[in-house]
């Protein structure tokens, strides 16, 4: 905190970043009316905070403020834990059909738990989400099998 500066948490700074958006450099009474989307802040408090940012900028643009140095490593390792798409086995969509029968509808959380233990609850609704969009299409308009004709008998 600099030369009498409140304190911004990261919420209050993005309704800051928006009002500057939306109330442009021009507008007349601009700072009240950033403040007015910012209970606890004062025309001058949103004043002085657009000015210290600007500072901060022509500190960053003029080498005085060293940017953090993100590893590459780190980067990798963000990227592996995305596992690529893979289709669902008739095995899987078995359990997911029995877990739908014992669970119902939009329990994919116990589903995926219980029944299709390869897949994560999030992967169960999406699957969901497809195989009732499947229910709806007319079958005989079908010019290949699908995943979704497996059932239970």
């Amino acid at each position: 905190m600099e030369g009498g500066e409140s304190v911004w948490c990261r919420s209050e700074d993005k309704v800051f970043e928006i009002g500057l958006v939306k109330y442009g450099e021009g507008t007349p009474n601009r700072w009240a009316k950033i403040a007015d989307l910012l209970p606890q802040k004062t025309a001058m408090d949103v004043e002085l905070h657009y000015r210290v940012l600007l500072s901060d900028v022509a500190d960053i643009e003029a080498g005085l403020i060293q940017l953090p140095s993100y590893s590459v490593a780190a980067d990798k390792k963000i990227k592996e834990r995305r596992k690529p798409a893979s289709q669902w086995s008739a095995e899987e969509h078995k359990r997911f059909l029995e877990g739908l029968n014992k669970f119902g509808k939009g329990d994919w959380k116990s589903i995926a738990r219980q029944c299709v233990k390869t897949r994560s609850a999030t992967q169960v609704a999406s699957h969901a989400q497809k195989y009732f969009i499947h229910l709806e299409k007319d079958v005989k308009n079908k010019k290949r099998s699908s995943i979704y004709d497996v059932s239970l008998d």
